[in-house]
């Protein structure tokens, strides 16, 4: 339990608010997320982000799948994949993302 309190705690801290509309019309669902962006330097310039990330708690959105809309700030993105966070035992997925309004 406290990993998962950790968790929570950093998602508080870091995290940016995400609404996701499912299109089966089931409620509107609201959670903080980290978004990491394309071009965002890793792992001591070893490895560079090269497209939008979204990690999230596994509790949060669950059902979210490929081509699914999220809004992050007043930015809307279309889900490519969603999976499990390596590393996390389950407590958070990622999902890649596509920014709608790129360009």
């Amino acid at each position: 339990m406290a990993v998962a309190h950790r968790m929570a705690a950093f998602f508080e801290r870091f995290g940016v608010p995400a609404t996701w509309a499912p299109s089966d019309y089931s409620d509107v669902e609201e959670a903080l997320v980290i978004l990491d962006q394309p071009g965002e330097i890793l792992l001591g310039g070893t490895a560079q982000h090269v497209a939008y990330l979204m990690t999230y708690p596994a509790d949060k959105f669950v059902g979210l799948a490929r081509e699914e809309k999220v809004s992050i700030g007043d930015v809307s993105y279309t889900v490519r994949q969603v999976l499990p966070e390596p590393g996390t035992d389950g407590l958070t997925m990622w999902a890649t993302l596509s920014r709608d309004d790129a360009g």
